[in-house]
């Protein structure tokens, strides 16, 4: 797969893109059991999506959105579809526990992870790539702040399934 050259600066340092059939098949292991830090998901394709009425995530976390709303969140030009976060002063939390809750969550359980499910209502969204990145050296808020300020300054808004600032 090839990114685009601004989304492959974003994502550098950031491991193996796995999709989330791949993870839901046993790769979880892949992903750092004990470290906090950032993750993505990316689009594996320039083609355009096809927007659910309702998701695979059921309505834990409020109704879905509707197919206007997400046609008008989608930027061409980007397979960067949401940046995430995992861990950091006060929060438990690991990369593998937090990608784990995400994709479960996909999945239509009841899980604490309503943070980009905008994704799940894009037929085909088992096909959808997971990459992390360790931040032992920097909290998980401040890079994944650092780099949503850098997507929204390059595409002018976050990330298709980012919603909340």
């Amino acid at each position: 797969m090839r990114l685009n050259p601004f989304d492959a600066d974003l994502l550098q340092g950031f491991g193996e893109l796995i999709s989330f059939a791949d993870l839901r098949s046993g790769r979880f292991g892949d992903i750092p059991r004990n470290l906090y830090g950032v993750y993505a998901v990316v689009c594996p394709s320039d083609a355009p999506p096809e927007f659910l009425e309702r998701g695979t995530c059921g309505d834990f976390r409020g109704a879905p959105y509707s197919v206007l709303e997400l046609r008008g969140r989608w930027i061409s030009g980007t397979r960067i579809l949401y940046l995430g976060k995992a861990g950091g002063p006060g929060i438990k939390e690991t990369l593998r526990n937090r990608v784990l809750k995400y994709s479960s969550f996909g999945l239509g359980k009841n899980v604490p992870h309503g943070g980009g499910r905008a994704i799940w209502q894009i037929r085909g969204s088992e096909s959808f790539q997971v990459c992390w990145k360790p931040t032992p050296d920097a909290t998980p808020q401040d890079v994944e702040t650092a780099l949503r300020v850098r997507f929204r300054t390059h595409y002018g808004r976050l990330p298709f399934a980012n919603w909340l600032e």
